[in-house]
């Protein structure tokens, strides 16, 4: 069952679109100096938030990622959620069109409004932004320092690059008489996917790539 919070009413989207494209910068916001303002807002709001926000359904994988159908190449209309958010970057990433950003990014998305920094659109973005996590000009927010993990050496990666190959192999057996059985083959593949991804974590990365391996050689 897809993890959703409190949900707002069904023309919030629309009534905070309007109000980010009638709101003019006034140049006050003071963590627009910061080198990474994403990560100095997200101290304050998170992805999950604005998810709720929007009416998108998440479904979660652990205690820090979540599974959500991409809203960027299919619109929410996949059938298997391919983007993953991840809470302790407050970013997303698409497996599927490859698309990533922070919260600037999705905001910005959902508002109409351009994501490169120095813009109207962007400047705009961010103070909605505060505006929805009730943050003034008078805040006192730092950035705390982050380690970044390569994608590469993420439990996921690897999961999720199994998952796209298995779904591209099992297309080339849709006219095959034995296609039943190839689906039951997939599935179990898919079992053992999400048990890892269930129970490896980031630091063993080198366990779910090994499967990879192990499922190429098969495909």
């Amino acid at each position: 069952m897809p993890k959703t919070r409190d949900k707002h009413e069904d023309k919030a989207a629309k009534d905070n679109k309007e109000l980010a494209m009638k709101c003019e910068f006034d140049g006050l916001i003071p963590w627009l100096d910061f080198e990474h303002p994403a990560e100095v807002l997200s101290q304050s709001i998170s992805l999950l938030d604005l998810l709720d926000r929007f009416d998108i359904e998440y479904y979660p994988v652990n205690q820090t990622q979540y599974k959500v159908r991409c809203w960027l190449h299919s619109n929410g209309e996949e059938r298997t959620p391919s983007m993953f958010v991840y809470t302790d970057s407050n970013s997303y990433y698409c497996f599927g069109c490859h698309e990533h950003g922070t919260i600037i990014d999705f905001a910005a998305h959902q508002l109409g409004l351009s994501n490169t920094p120095g813009t109207l659109g962007y400047n705009t973005t961010i103070e909605q932004l505060c505006q929805w996590a009730g943050i003034t000009e008078g805040t006192e927010l730092e950035l705390k320092p982050r380690i970044k993990r390569p994608i590469e050496e993420t439990v996921e990666h690897w999961v999720l690059q199994a998952g796209q190959d298995l779904r591209e192999f099992l297309k080339t057996k849709v006219q095959m008489r034995n296609y039943d059985s190839w689906c039951s083959w997939v599935d179990r593949k898919y079992e053992r996917l999400d048990q890892i991804l269930d129970s490896v974590k980031d630091d063993d990365y080198q366990r779910a790539q090994a499967y990879y391996e192990h499922i190429k050689k098969q495909l």
